[in-house]
This record gives structure tokens, C-alpha cells and sequence, in this order.
């Protein structure tokens, strides 16, 4: 019994001791690998990228985007996803394809059209001409050619220089494919004006086709088959529920589209490494045992490079419409946007982007947590992937070697000034601006050489340099993966999308639509403004919050960081996705455009007092559900080629990496930088059109033109601090008239091109120069330094028409610019020469009146009607003597008028005298009513009249005295 009793006492004891024996631990749960971060099979990878580019050009609308949304659709489906196409609306331009013939042999040469110039296409119907080679289009290669209304075959590694070919009068430019090319040389085949000009290439295979055409003379025919369409796209969504905590989510996002400057040949290998690894993560999470507990969307995002349109439509429905769950079922707590490539390894975890510029103190403070946890992380990554960490490190993301402590930079206010390859656009801004935590991988020191191009081929991937950054992207993934609350340790309704958030110290969030109506002015319909249909609108960023050194100011510069939506055939359209102001990112500009079925340019925004002066393009306060209405008109268009100093003929605006201004424009002259621009245009007698856009291209210096259709322009335009003239398009011809009709320009969709358009300024300038000059000699007026450059502009404008008679182009544009910056100066000198004998004659005709009345009173004796009589004969002797003897009377153009203006300033003297004499008396009044009568007050007037009359009086009663008074004051 004593026994049964002492058993447990000694169980309890021996259970004590083995406790106490043992350390006492407390073990956290143990992470588990979804991803296989161990062992990545990068090959498999590869064999999807290979694929995907395989597929045709995958711009978001053509043949191989639509295979590729099937081929993804497909594999998650074979993996056992139930797959949701997001159907949403984008526009493109859709290239079906281009025809070269050549005339002579009929044989037809297939050929590609290139990326717009904003809207511009370029498009050409049976455009027919001569064919002239011109190697990599330098000047030199077009010596001895004449390019004029000819169609120019060139290569296409040739820089800007098709805009020579421009200058010189050509009406198409067809490329060669290179060997292959670069980002940078594709960049320069597209301006971000709107330049409808035709700009096709040609596959090498037929290079020495066309090379014989030239060879031989003949001519080509060119018919092009390029249009905006409205078409419909998708994101596809993949969805793994969570285990434990399903409405908690994770979504991974890539995009799925490519871009190049030959949408027609767009392969996109580069691009192909995001959405291949995202479905790598499907694959592994599809056989992951056990599932994550949090849920986790796939997300392949379309629309990318048509201003990020897949994302901002995904936030749009998802978190934004209440019946998908948001704030329920569906609490988005991250956004991983992966945007990898093979040019360079180092990689940073960014949030934010290029495209809104969304970083100010407020969005970085979501990142709190977050930031805290990427500490640890790249630490513990560092321990056990110590190789691949040397890849993906940067100074901008890493550990400091001597102190331990972990750089990242991208989640402070200094993001910006980090060394980006270039302004990278990212489909994460959406999902942050909405005040959701989102973050993109980013390859952020890859120039991206080969993307937008047709060359972006899966053999230029290095499967080296992007081995780590796969490695360093699954093992973050999968972290977050095991614990959600890493990312964000509060409530999730602090982190919950919102549609407009106000903080004006850290700045706020906000997710604005806007609805936009396209008219033109109508004044036959009671509105006074009709829609214009099938319109195209255009919207970028301007001004900026965090508008530092080295950030991306505007998107003004930027071809693929605009807005572009057709409109429907009511011209409205629904854009969704904007910042609005609270956020602290600036304000938009909205313009409107419309192309026709040909690819013609036919209507541009009005810039004039019915369309910018009634409808400003920047909203006063963007804030969500706005209306906004932008004007167009119909137009045809004038190039004005030469947008410089002739003095400094560098581009008047200098861009960094970024796509922002080294200053903005216009600014004041600093050696380099931009330099104020001023671009006048007018109908003819100077008469201001009343619709009109001018848009000056400050990179390529030039300036489009538009004013209504079948009009003549006049233009003008001044540079510099000083706004000094350096151009003037009047048409002015040799003779004697110093005012031209201006230029006749064509039917609505027609671009106006004058060949050799800078020999054309320096003629008219000197015209107009020579003319005033040959007037003032003719009335005895000579100026020595005057001369001296009529003759230095007449001598070099007389080579330069030399050499461009013999085609010498190099030599014929040095001679054009001395005679240029020569005839400037000539300009400049006639000009004040007879402003100075302006303000001389205007001196002596406002004088002329009071002296006609003093010496009516001298010498005369009548009253009234009389008396007026005298001093209207004594005005008409003194003005026709003043006439013989001055010779500004003869030289001022308009004598008439300046008489005129003077005898109205001479008539409302008066006026403006009883006005100021009113006002003295009846502050008088209240200065006695105030502090009463202290001081004897007499009218001024009276004083004046009084002192008028006796001085007078005593003058001819001592006729003597007033003589040699006057004597003594004249000599």
C-alpha cells in the first residue's frame, strides 16, 4: 500500500529532473520552402522565354500577344488553376503591314511601319517617287544627291539622321535592317511630337533590291496599312486560396507584352523573363505541400507599355468595386511586381516608379515594416547564398562591408537620385498609388540595350547574370509567403485602397477616373462645340512634388510614359487611374488628335481662344469622376525645321537618363541649356487664326505648324533672352513689299515640307533687311556697319546657294548658318535704326501740337472757329517743314498711322488731365472734411491757364526779349 502510494511522488520527481536537465526552448514555427529556393531549374525558364518569343510580335493587340495570353491560360490551367481573363479596352497602333513596289520590274517588297510619333503614323497611300540611297545619312552621304520630294533609302543605325532627309524635302524615309541595333539607336527613329511623316523598314534579304532601285533610278511605290484600333486585352489571374488566413493576400504580378520600334517585329525575349518566372512560382506553388496560408494571385498584366493600362484597370475593378470583396474576403496586403532582365545583375526592391512619380514621405512611410524585414532578409540571403549575393548587391541595396549595415536606398526620400539606367515604368505605381503596399524586382542598372527593338532574341539573354536575381527574387517571395505580417504589422485597414487620402504635410494617395468629352468649335449648332468621333487622347504628368535633381519631372518627353485612349463614337471616353493632386505627384495635360482609316493626321488640339482659351488642358483640381472636355480642330500642318541659335546649333533642350529637362523650358539662357522659345504663327496680313497649334520639338529643333486647312502661314520665331529673331516665314519676295502672303499649305492631313527651309529664312531676312536699309539711303541715311553685313550676309547666302545648286549639303548649311548668324545681326541693326527714327518722328509730332498753340497765341489775333483755323495751318507748315528736313517723316512705313495715333493721344491728354484734376479736388474735399481748411488752396488748372496767358502776353509785348530768349535756348 506504502508503495502504490511512493510511485508517483517518484514519477513527478523523475519528470522534474528530466525538465531541469533540459534547456528550455522555444522554437518558431519552421519556414517552409513554396518555391524551392535550393534548387531553381533557371533552364526551364529559359525554355518558356524561348517560347513566348517565338510567338510573333507580343505588343498588347497583335497576332503573338494573343498566342501568349493562350499558351499562359493553357499551363495554369494544365496545373490546375481556374484562370479569370480580366477583359479591359486599350489602344494601339495596329501595323498590318506596309507594301514597297518598285515601279519599273513591278516586284513587291514587303515592309514594316514604325513606332508612332506620338499619334503621327505616318501613313502613306500609293505614295510614288524616286528612290535615293544615303548609307547612314550624315550630310556627307547626301552629297551629290538630290532628295528633294524623293523617297529615301537609308540604314538604320543612323542616329537622328532622318531627319536630315526631312530637311532636305524628302516625303518618306525606308530603313535597312542592321546586324543588329540598340535601344538607344531606336529611341532616335521617333520623336515625341506629333510628325506625320512615313518611316518604314525593310528586312535585310531585300536591301540589294532596293539598292539596285536606286542604282538604276527607279522609282518605288509605298502603301501602308497602319491604324489606332480600340481592341480588347486581358490580365489573367491565377488564384492559390490560402489555408488558414484566405483573405489575406499576396499578389505577384508580371506583364505579359513587349514593345519595339517595329511593332510588327516585336520578339520580346528580355520582357519574356518576368512572366516565365511568374509561372515558374505557379508551377511550384501548384505542387506545394502544404499550400501557403495566405492567399496568392498570379497576376499577368497586359497593356504595359499603353501607360501601364492592365494595372491601372486590375486596381480599378479589384479594388475599387466593392462586389470582388475588397475589405471582406479579399484584404490585398502586397503587390510583388517582378521586371527582371539579363543586362545587369544588381537589383533593387523599389517602390514606386517613373510613370506617376509617386514618392513622397507619405507613401514611403507604408514601407516601414516592410523595410525592417528586407533588413533581415538580405542578411540571412547573404549567409547563405553568398555568391549570388556579390551579383544582385549594389550601393544602393546591400550590406556595407565595414560597418554590416544594410543599404536601401530605394525606401528613402534619396531614391531618386540613384544611378537608374533610365525611367523605368512600372506596373506596381498603380497598386501604390491606390495606398497599397506595392513593390517591383527590378534590374535597375540594365540599360535594357536590345529592348525596343526587333534584336530582344532569347540568344542575347546571359542566363549568368540572371541566375541571382531569380535566386534573390524566390527567396523574398517565399519569406513573405511564410509571414504576411512582415510586411506590414497593422491594421490592414490602414493600408486599404483609397480613392482620394489628404495629408498635406507627408503628402497623400488617391485612385482618380476622369471623364473626357473630345469637341471641336461649331458655331452652327446651338452648343457652339460638336464631338468629334473615334478621337485619340493624349495625357501626361506635368510639374512635380519631389521635382529634385536627377528625378523624372515630367512625362511630357517620355513616348511610353503617356495615356493614349480612343475615344467612342460620341467622342467621350472613360480614363481611370490617375493621381490626383493630393497626391502630391502634379497635374495632367489632356490633348486631343485624331488619324483617319489612312493614317493621315486630320485634327489636333486647339491651342487657340475657342479650344486651350476655353477649355484649359490641365484641369484645375483632378479629383475623381471629373469631366473634362478637350477641343480639337481640323488642320493641316507646316514644318519649321532649325529651332536653334545659328550661333549655338546644339539642341535648345538637354535631357538626362530620365527623360527630364536638365532645365525646364522655357529658361533663361545659361551656355548649353535651354533657352526661351518663342513661336509665332499667323494667317496672312498678320491676322491671328483662331484655331491653331504650334509644337516645338526642343530635342530634334523643330516646330509643327497647324492652322485651319488650304490657309497661307506666316511665322515668326524668336530665341533667347532677349527674344531675338531668328526666324522670319513670310514668303517676302525681291521686290519692294517687305510684307509676304505667307506659305500655302495643303488639305486637312497634309504636313507641308520646304526643302532647304533655312536658305529660305536667311533670304527673306536679308529681303526685309536690304529693303529698309535701301530706303534709308535713298534719303541720304548711311551706316557703315549696317553695310558691312549686308555684304558678309550676301556674300556667304550666295555660296550657300552655290553649293546647294551642286548638292554639297555639309557646305551648303556652314555658309547657311554665318549668313544666318550674320543676317541676324543685319536684322537686328535696321530694325532699331528705324525704331529710332519712330520715336524721333513721334517725338517731334507730339511736340508739334503745343507749339502750334503757343504760337497761334504769339502771333495770332482771332477767336474761335478762326483761332482753330490758325493753329490747324500752323500744325500743317510745321509738319511739312519737318517733313523736308527730317528724314524719318519719309523712311517710317506708316506716317499716316503714327499721325494718327499722335493726334489721339493729343485728344485724350485732356481727358486724362480733367480726370487727375477731378481726383485732386475731391481729395481736397476730403482733406478738409477731415482735418479742415489749414492752408490757402487754389486749382492747379486756374494756376496753369493764368501762367499760360500772362507769360504769353508779356512775350508780344516785348517781341525783342522773347527773341533773344528763345536764341540763347536754341543755341
Amino acid at each position: 500500500m506504502l508503495e502504490k502510494k511512493i510511485k508517483p511522488y517518484i514519477l513527478i520527481l523523475m519528470l522534474t529532473w528530466l525538465l531541469l536537465a533540459s534547456p528550455l526552448t522555444f522554437s518558431a514555427p519552421q519556414e517552409i520552402d513554396y518555391l524551392g529556393i535550393n534548387e531553381i531549374d533557371v533552364s526551364a525558364i529559359m525554355k518558356r522565354v524561348e517560347y513566348l518569343s517565338r510567338l510573333g510580335s507580343r505588343i498588347t493587340g497583335y497576332p503573338g500577344y494573343f498566342k501568349a495570353v493562350d499558351y499562359i491560360r493553357n499551363v495554369l490551367e494544365k496545373l490546375g488553376y481556374n484562370v479569370e481573363l480580366q477583359e479591359f479596352y486599350v489602344t494601339i497602333p495596329y501595323d498590318k503591314g506596309a507594301l514597297i513596289k518598285i515601279v519599273e520590274t513591278g516586284e513587291i517588297i514587303p515592309a514594316y511601319s514604325l513606332y508612332p510619333n506620338l499619334v503621327a503614323l505616318g501613313g502613306a497611300k500609293d505614295l510614288r517617287a524616286e528612290v535615293v540611297y544615303v548609307g547612314k545619312g550624315d550630310l556627307e552621304s547626301f552629297r551629290g544627291k538630290d532628295v528633294a520630294s524623293k523617297i529615301v533609302l537609308m540604314e538604320f543605325n543612323s542616329d537622328n539622321n532622318w531627319l536630315a532627309a526631312l530637311k532636305l524635302g524628302a516625303r518618306a524615309v525606308v530603313f535597312l535592317e542592321p546586324i543588329t541595333t540598340s535601344r538607344l539607336e531606336a529611341l532616335k527613329k521617333v520623336t515625341v511630337t506629333p510628325l506625320s511623316f512615313p518611316r518604314l523598314y525593310v528586312e535585310r534579304k531585300y536591301a540589294e533590291k532596293l539598292k539596285e532601285a536606286c542604282e538604276n533610278g527607279w522609282r518605288i511605290e509605298i502603301t501602308t496599312n497602319y491604324t489606332w484600333k480600340k481592341i480588347k486585352a486581358y490580365n489573367l489571374i491565377a488564384r492559390i486560396e490560402g489555408s488558414s488566413e484566405p483573405e489575406k493576400t499576396v499578389l505577384i504580378t508580371a506583364h505579359i507584352d513587349s514593345i519595339s520600334i517595329v511593332p510588327a517585329l516585336s520578339p520580346g525575349a528580355e520582357e519574356a523573363i518576368s512572366p516565365a518566372l511568374l509561372l515558374y512560382i505557379a508551377e511550384k506553388l501548384a505542387s506545394a505541400n502544404p499550400k501557403p496560408k495566405y492567399s496568392v494571385w498570379l497576376v499577368f498584366l497586359s497593356g504595359h507599355w499603353q501607360g501601364l493600362s492592365g494595372a491601372r484597370w486590375f486596381v480599378e475593378e479589384f479594388f475599387f468595386n466593392k462586389n470582388r470583396g475588397i475589405g471582406k474576403t479579399f484584404l490585398p496586403y502586397i503587390t510583388l511586381n517582378i521586371d527582371i532582365t539579363s543586362g545587369s545583375p544588381e537589383l533593387i526592391i523599389y517602390p514606386g516608379g517613373f510613370f506617376y512619380g509617386h514618392r513622397t514621405q507619405g507613401a514611403l512611410n507604408l514601407y516601414t515594416d516592410f523595410a525592417a524585414s528586407l533588413r533581415k532578409w538580405i542578411k540571412e540571403y547573404a549567409e547563405k547564398f553568398p555568391e549570388d549575393f556579390k551579383f544582385v548587391q549594389s550601393e544602393a541595396f546591400g550590406i556595407n562591408r565595414t560597418t554590416g549595415i544594410v543599404t536601401l536606398r530605394p525606401f528613402s526620400q534619396i531614391g531618386y537620385g540613384m544611378t537608374y539606367s533610365q525611367a523605368f515604368i512600372l506596373d506596381a505605381e498603380p497598386f501604390g498609388l491606390s495606398r497599397s503596399i506595392a513593390v517591383s524586382f527590378l534590374s535597375f542598372k540594365d540599360p535594357r540595350l536590345r529592348v525596343f527593338t526587333p534584336f530582344d532574341l532569347p540568344g542575347y539573354i546571359n542566363v549568368d547574370i540572371l541566375r541571382p536575381q531569380i535566386s534573390f527574387t524566390l527567396f523574398i517571395v517565399n519569406k513573405i509567403l511564410n509571414d504576411i505580417t512582415s510586411v506590414h504589422r497593422g491594421s490592414w485597414e490602414s493600408i486599404s485602397p483609397v480613392r482620394v487620402l489628404v495629408d498635406p504635410v507627408n503628402g497623400g494617395f488617391g485612385y482618380a477616373d476622369a471623364s473626357i468629352e473630345v469637341l471641336e468649335y461649331d458655331p452652327t449648332v446651338s452648343t457652339l462645340y460638336s464631338p468629334i468621333p473615334y478621337a485619340l487622347v493624349v495625357i501626361h504628368k506635368i510639374e512635380w512634388y519631389n521635382n529634385k535633381v536627377g528625378s523624372f519631372g515630367r512625362t511630357e518627353w517620355n513616348i511610353f510614359a503617356k495615356i493614349i485612349e480612343m475615344a467612342d463614337e460620341n467622342g467621350r471616353v472613360r480614363i481611370v487611374g490617375l493621381a490626383p493632386q493630393e497626391a502630391f505627384t502634379g497635374n495632367i495635360e489632356v490633348y486631343a488628335y485624331k488619324v483617319d482609316k489612312e493614317g493621315k493626321l486630320i485634327y489636333v488640339p486647339d491651342l487657340g481662344p475657342n479650344g486651350a482659351g476655353k477649355f484649359a488642358p490641365a484641369p484645375p483640381h483632378l479629383k475623381p469622376g471629373i469631366s473634362i472636355k478637350a477641343v480639337a480642330f481640323r488642320a493641316a500642318g507646316l514644318l519649321i525645321t532649325d529651332i536653334l541659335m545659328p550661333d549655338q546649333p546644339w539642341a535648345l533642350i538637354t535631357f538626362n537618363a530620365y527623360r527630364k529637362p536638365v532645365f525646364p523650358v522655357p529658361f533663361t539662357q545659361y551656355g548649353t541649356n535651354p533657352v526661351p522659345v518663342k513661336v509665332e504663327a499667323y494667317l496672312e496680313n498678320f491676322v491671328e487664326p483662331r484655331s491653331r497649334a504650334i509644337i516645338v520639338d526642343y530635342e530634334n529643333k523643330f516646330a509643327l505648324i497647324f492652322v485651319p486647312p488650304n490657309e497661307r502661314v506666316m511665322v515668326i520665331a524668336s530665341l533667347g533672352g532677349l527674344q531675338r529673331k531668328v526666324i522670319i516665314l513670310l514668303n517676302v519676295t525681291e521686290g519692294k513689299e517687305i510684307i509676304g502672303r505667307g506659305v500655302p499649305i495643303g488639305e486637312a492631313g497634309s504636313l507641308t515640307i520646304i526643302p532647304e527651309l533655312l536658305f529660305h529664312y536667311v533670304r527673306e531676312m536679308l529681303t526685309i533687311s536690304r529693303i529698309r536699309y535701301e530706303r534709308a539711303v535713298s534719303h541720304g541715311i548711311r551706316d557703315s556697319s549696317i553695310e558691312f553685313m549686308l555684304n558678309r550676309t550676301v556674300l556667304f547666302l550666295k555660296r550657300a546657294e552655290e553649293a546647294f545648286k551642286a548638292r554639297d549639303y555639309e557646305l551648303a548649311y556652314t555658309y547657311s548658318h554665318v549668313a544666318w548668324s550674320s543676317v541676324i545681326e543685319l536684322y537686328e541693326r535696321t530694325r532699331v535704326m528705324y525704331v529710332d527714327f519712330t520715336n524721333a518722328v513721334l517725338i517731334l509730332m507730339i511736340l508739334l501740337a503745343p507749339f502750334s498753340v503757343i504760337i497761334e497765341k504769339l502771333f495770332g489775333k482771332g477767336k474761335g472757329l478762326q483761332r482753330l483755323l490758325s493753329i490747324l495751318i500752323i500744325s500743317a507748315i510745321g509738319f511739312t517743314v519737318f517733313t523736308i528736313l527730317h528724314p524719318g517723316f519719309a523712311i517710317v512705313y506708316s506716317i499716316s498711322a503714327l499721325g494718327m495715333g499722335v493726334i489721339l493721344l493729343v485728344l485724350a491728354i485732356p481727358t486724362v488731365f480733367f480726370l487727375l484734376l477731378n481726383l485732386s479736388k475731391s481729395l481736397g474735399q476730403v482733406r478738409r472734411m477731415r482735418i479742415g481748411a489749414h492752408f490757402l488752396e487754389r486749382e492747379v488748372f486756374d494756376l496753369f491757364v493764368s501762367a499760360m496767358g500772362i507769360g504769353v502776353e508779356n512775350m508780344r509785348k516785348r517781341p525783342l526779349r522773347t527773341f533773344l530768349t528763345l536764341l540763347t535756348i536754341i543755341l
